[in-house]
């Protein structure tokens, strides 16, 4: 967006609410991804035949509910298309089909795709409409009252499978491998938009959890990813790391930290999605200190999510105080 012409705004009036537009999309942006991060965490360890089978909310299971959110969610991304394009087609939600069970790693797909599809359209609504609340999208939602429904639909099937894995001592086994690649960049993006909320002008030397700043946070991320890719290419699970850019340091500047964390991240990435599902219980490590893939990719997820609720308490947000330790 570009600013407006200095004569057309003397008083700055039409800048700063396009300043305050930017600000309130990108806390949306982040709650969005920091409560499905929390939401595919939650179901993490689980055995796939329990995801499947067992009730987590009535009758329905978490294969079930996140089909459910899917169905909603591109609901809801048909309904912003239609707003920011009224040649579109009228829309209506899909019925549940519950004759049609689907497994897991269908279910979670269909809910990755349609977050993607929702979050495109939003991207695309421009800013009156997103933030006009006397806008009515089909005479029952505002484009920010679906987006709001759709981080609280997450947030409510989370505290409930955290609950549900606490009461019938869950949360033990490998779990899906689908789950894990999906929570890991689940992860990632809840981090990337918490730190899209730093001030720009501050990103390089505001300090944060433990005195750091975001270089050294993201130092300590990238030892910990190097460390991890290391081992999987010294037990034969990943190309060698030699062809990477060279490991940061805690005196990097922020441009050049901001972008060995994402060359470093999608190595990884790339070599997690490589491996077959049997290659996560491989032990892999120092001698002494084996752990398997999967619980690496467990830490390496786990550390994205404290640094970014660390950052988020910092910067005091009016959030969940679950979502700010």
């Amino acid at each position: 967006m570009t600013s407006p012409d200095p004569a057309a705004d003397p008083n700055g009036e039409i800048e700063r609410a396009a300043a305050s537009h930017r600000h309130r999309r990108a806390e949306l942006r982040a709650r969005l991804a920091a409560e499905r991060a929390e939401l595919f965490c939650s179901l993490l360890g689980m055995d796939v035949r329990v995801l499947e089978s067992q009730p987590l909310q009535g009758t329905t299971s978490a294969a079930g509910l996140l089909s459910a959110v899917a169905r909603r969610e591109d609901y809801f991304a048909a309904l912003l298309t239609r707003a920011s394009d009224p040649s579109q087609t009228e829309v209506s939600e899909d019925p549940a089909d519950d004759r049609i069970p689907l497994g897991f790693d269908e279910a979670l797909e269909r809910c990755v795709g349609a977050r993607s599809r929702f979050l495109d359209a939003l991207a695309r609504l421009p800013d009156d409409a997103l933030f006009d609340d006397s806008a009515e999208c089909q005479q029952t939602f505002t484009p920010l009252t679906m987006a709001t429904q759709c981080h609280w639909n997450d947030a409510s099937l989370s505290l409930r499978a955290s609950a549900w894995s606490r009461d019938h001592a869950l949360g033990t086994s490998m779990g899906p491998v689908s789950l894990l690649r999906a929570a890991v960049r689940a992860a990632r993006k809840d981090l990337l938009t918490t730190v899209a909320l730093v001030p720009e002008a501050v990103r390089g030397i505001a300090i944060f959890e433990g005195g750091r700043s975001l270089p050294q946070i993201f130092h300590m991320i990238l030892g910990l990813e190097r460390t991890f890719h290391d081992h999987l290419a010294r037990s034969g699970l990943a190309p060698s790391a030699s062809r990477f850019e060279p490991a940061a340091t805690e005196n990097d500047t922020w441009e050049g930290t901001w972008s060995i964390l994402h060359t470093t991240h999608a190595a990884l990435i790339g070599a997690l999605d490589t491996l077959d599902p049997t290659a996560y219980a491989a032990g892999i490590g120092d001698d002494g200190s084996e752990e398997t893939v999967y619980l690496w990719a467990r830490g390496c997820l786990l550390h994205d999510r404290l640094y970014a609720a660390h950052i988020r308490a910092v910067l005091e947000l009016d959030w969940p105080e679950r979502l700010l330790r």
